[in-house]
């Protein structure tokens, strides 16, 4: 299990909800290419993945 579920896990333990995202992001200019979610626990909104983006 990665160090960043861990803490989310922890965290949703506190806080109504956490979530773990990976960010894909262009080396060169930092351009945000895609964001997923990875895992979630407790309440988080629907569309935060595509908040990210700008959707």
């Amino acid at each position: 299990m990665s160090g960043a579920v861990k803490q989310a896990e922890n965290l949703a333990k506190r806080m109504p909800g956490a979530a773990v995202l990976k960010v894909m992001a262009e080396d060169g200019t930092g351009e945000l290419e895609g964001v997923t979610i990875r895992g979630q626990w407790g309440e988080i909104p629907d569309d935060v993945a595509a908040s990210l983006q700008g959707g």
